[in-house]
């Protein structure tokens, strides 16, 4: 585990059958804030290519968030394909795994790449409104402008001119995208952030042909290799259950679904969003309502042409054309919708980053039939996990292996979404793991408290791994515990503190 920052970057190295290593970089990403993240990304990829001899046989790109995938994104160029001429300090990669949400394909799967490009378009598109000067602004609609912006951009790696290019897109002009196409595989939808850009490196990186790019399905059948004899690498996510992949959060047997289309659609189009991108309908980003719901209001005692019920007519001179009464509360202001409706724009941030987690690619590496787990979820929230309880496969012809099994050989645990609340389960996931395995987690809490994340990690879960005997090992953590399974790179880092990375060893 790599002690970059915020973020995964994990290296699995096993032996093969003539007595050299074959290894697997799941991950290679650090949160946007982070100090010198460059610096901090070369120094760990520079390691990498020191230590492996400059190539690896696997790249695992688990899904698009940019603490997961920023030394992708470059420049400058820290991997390059087996097709491509190393060049010094970068490291090579035989193949690339992704989900197979990332096939560009598959239906489904770009499907849902579209959904995550458009919403992450549409929100930068409003907070590039908001930002824009061209309205005034109150100090709150500013404050959640500047919210929306930073989840965004941590999420998906935005800078400020990827929200102007964003706008700019949704009003019909080419988007400019930094270092890649506006589309990515196959006429992909694209947003202009640096998650994009990487996840499109990374396939590259595959080859032009693709033939070295693989996408994991938890139905197909394990991964194996004859360098490899007794050694199976399951996907046991995402699912390809739609339902599945919306469930983000569990308290008891109760779980807690994104918002759904419905809701998103009459977000946007109540921004205006919808309508720029369609070409119909308003586009003007205060409008509380699509045009479909307005109606211009005329004064019926200046119009003639204007025929409405007396009543109704009534109504609307006492109280909207008519001189000001003099009876109760002159202050009406409260009845004004204004911009409070743009708040939910921040809770449709947060469910695109549930989402975007819940397509985690999931990864599991028996070292042999029967033996010993090694698991890591990535940012596998709780759809994800659910879904593993009805996972199997038939070995050896006729062998039948849930993935249920696998959790409870699982000795080694890569802890989910840097541990925080919904992506480590109790019932199906922890409590069917066995008593003292070792718990890798990539933290850097305060990291996580200036992002305002300050669960992360949560204290119960923490609580809970200690109540299994799990030996815990933290990012951020100075020192490791008094186990030999453990050990601590002789390098320390130049671009952050202590050392490289933390070690764990089977024995």
């Amino acid at each position: 585990m790599y002690r970059q920052g915020l973020g995964d970057c994990f290296l699995v190295t096993l032996p093969k059958q003539d007595g050299t290593p074959w290894r697997m970089l799941i991950d290679c990403g650090v949160i946007l804030g982070t100090r010198d993240i460059g610096a901090r990304l070369a120094e760990v990829v520079k390691n990498l290519a020191d230590d492996t001899g400059g190539r690896v046989d696997v790249l695992a790109v688990t899904h698009e968030h940019y603490d997961h995938v920023a030394a992708f994104a470059g420049p400058p160029k820290l991997f390059c394909g087996q097709h491509e001429q190393r060049q010094q300090g970068q490291l090579q990669v035989g193949e690339v795994w992704f989900a197979w949400t990332e096939d560009p394909n598959d239906p489904l799967g770009r499907k849902l790449s579209k959904a995550r490009a458009d919403q992450v378009n549409r929100l930068a598109a409003m907070v590039a409104g908001l930002q824009s000067g061209n309205r005034p602004i109150t100090p709150a609609t500013s404050d959640l402008a500047n919210g929306v912006s930073e989840l965004i951009g941590s999420f998906f790696g935005m800078e400020q001119q990827d929200f102007t290019r964003a706008r700019a897109h949704l009003a019909g002009q080419s988007m400019a995208v930094a270092d890649g196409p506006a589309n990515g595989a196959n006429g992909q939808a694209r947003h202009p952030g640096a998650t994009a850009r990487a996840m499109e490196n990374a396939r590259a990186l595959g080859g032009a042909d693709g033939k070295r790019v693989r996408y994991c399905d938890p139905s197909a059948a394990p991964w194996t290799s004859q360098d490899l004899p007794g050694v199976r690498i399951y996907a046991l996510g995402p699912p390809r259950d739609e339902r599945l992949l919306k469930k983000t959060f569990a308290s008891d047997e109760v779980y807690h679904l994104a918002a759904n289309e419905t809701t998103s659609t009459a977000f946007f189009g109540a921004a205006g969003l919808d309508a720029a991108a369609s070409g119909t309908g308003q586009d003007d980003s205060w409008f509380p309502f699509d045009a479909t719901y307005c109606r211009e209001l005329r004064d019926p005692t200046s119009d003639a042409s204007v025929r409405m019920p007396e009543a109704t007519a009534e109504f609307l001179q006492r109280h909207y054309y008519g001189p000001s009464s003099d009876v109760g509360d002159q202050d009406q202001s409260w009845r004004r919708i204004d911009e409070d409706w743009l708040g939910s724009a921040a809770q449709f941030a947060l469910n695109l980053d549930s989402a975007t987690n819940n397509t985690s690619l999931v990864l599991a590496i028996e070292m042999s039939p029967g033996g010993e787990v090694l698991l890591f979820p990535a940012d596998a929230q709780v759809g994800n996990w659910l879904s593993w309880q009805q996972l199997q496969w038939i070995l050896d012809g006729n062998k039948t292996l849930a993935a249920t099994d696998l959790l409870k050989r699982t000795v080694f645990y890569k802890v989910g979404h840097h541990g925080s609340h919904n992506a480590t389960l109790r019932e199906h996931g922890l409590e069917l793991m066995p008593h003292g395995l070792a718990a890798l987690l990539p933290v850097d809490h305060e990291m996580a408290v200036r992002k305002r994340w300050n669960g992360m990690p949560l204290p119960g879960l923490i609580d809970a791994l200690q109540t299994k005997g799990a030996t815990v090992v933290r990012m951020d953590d100075d020192h490791l515990p008094n186990d030999p399974r453990f050990r601590a790179s002789d390098k320390q880092g130049q671009s952050f503190e202590g050392p490289l990375f933390y070690e764990w060893r089977l024995v």
